[in-house]
Parts: C-alpha cells; sequence; structure tokens
C-alpha cells in the first residue's frame, strides 16, 4: 500500500467515523419524511377540495341573488295587480251603487 492510499483509506475511515453518529439518526429522518411528505398530500388534496367547495359556496350566493331577485319581481307584479283588483271591485261597486 503506497502513501496516496494510505490517505484514501485514512480519509475513508475518518469519514465513516463521522456518519456512523449520525446513521442512527437516519431512520428516525426516514420516518419523519414519509410523515412529511403524507401531511404535504393531504395538504395539497385538503387545499383542492376547499376550492371546490369556495366554488359552490359562490354558485349558491349566484342561485340564491337571482331568486332574490325573481322575488322582488313577483312581489312587485302582485302589488300591481292587488292595485288592479282593488281598482276594479271600487268600479264595479261604483257601477252596481249608479245603477240602483
Amino acid at each position: 500500500v503506497n502513501d496516496e492510499d494510505a490517505r484514501t483509506l485514512t480519509a475513508l475511515h475518518n469519514h465513516l467515523a463521522e456518519l456512523e453518529g449520525i446513521s442512527t439518526y437516519l431512520p428516525a429522518l426516514t420516518v419523519r419524511l414519509a410523515e412529511l411528505s403524507n401531511l404535504h398530500s393531504n395538504a395539497a388534496d385538503f387545499g383542492g377540495r376547499l376550492d371546490v367547495c369556495e366554488e359552490a359556496v359562490n354558485q349558491s350566493e349566484k342561485l340564491l341573488d337571482s331568486v332574490d331577485a325573481s322575488l322582488k319581481k313577483m312581489e312587485e307584479g302582485w302589488k300591481i295587480n292587488m292595485e288592479v283588483a282593488e281598482s276594479n271591485v271600487k268600479r264595479l261597486d261604483e257601477l252596481l251603487n249608479g245603477s240602483s
């Protein structure tokens, strides 16, 4: 074994010694990374579902606005019809009272 090989082996041995302290943490780190990956996927899925819900709420609000506008028009129509009916009844009463 020449000097260069000896230095390489010594460097590799030193790196191995440094990594031995870290290697005990690798299983826990791997588990934690897997948990974080799962959490990230769940968050992305939740974000998508939240977008769908927000869109449904927006559509419901538009529908309710449309229904509200229709009800207001119908109420105005009923008021006009009631005024016409009252006018007709009054006119009929006047005709009946006048012909008696």
